[in-house]
């Protein structure tokens, strides 16, 4: 192959050097120029991102509610044995299924609210 050819046996690939490179002071200011320069026109992204501003002035800011609600619901699902009547269900399971009402109600709640 390639490796085997006289010219190539003395090149060195950046990946085969094991240690870190060393900047002079020129190359470290320029990089850091160059970091800041990115920080700032990400910011300046960020800062005036039209799209966004004017879904959330739309929404009324409700966009991050309504995804926290739709966690929520997916976080609660009703089991099989929840269907059975109140009386059938043992202690742990009558505690559990309270809590499950409870929970489906401050849902409910907060639902009711974010319209």
């Amino acid at each position: 192959g390639q490796e085997e050819t006289p010219e190539h046996i003395l090149e060195l690939k950046d990946s085969e050097v094991k240690v870190e490179k060393f900047l002079t002071k020129e190359e470290k200011a320029k990089l850091e120029a160059q970091r800041k320069k990115e920080e700032e026109r990400l910011k300046a992204l960020q800062a005036d991102n039209v799209g966004k501003r004017g879904l959330t002035d739309m929404m009324n800011g409700t966009l991050e509610v309504k995804k926290d609600l739709e966690m929520m619901e997916e976080a609660l699902s009703r089991e099989e044995w929840m269907d059975k009547p109140e009386e059938d269900m043992s202690e742990e399971e009558k505690i559990l299924y309270r809590q499950f009402l409870e929970k489906e109600k401050e849902i409910k709640e907060k639902k009711r609210k974010a319209k």
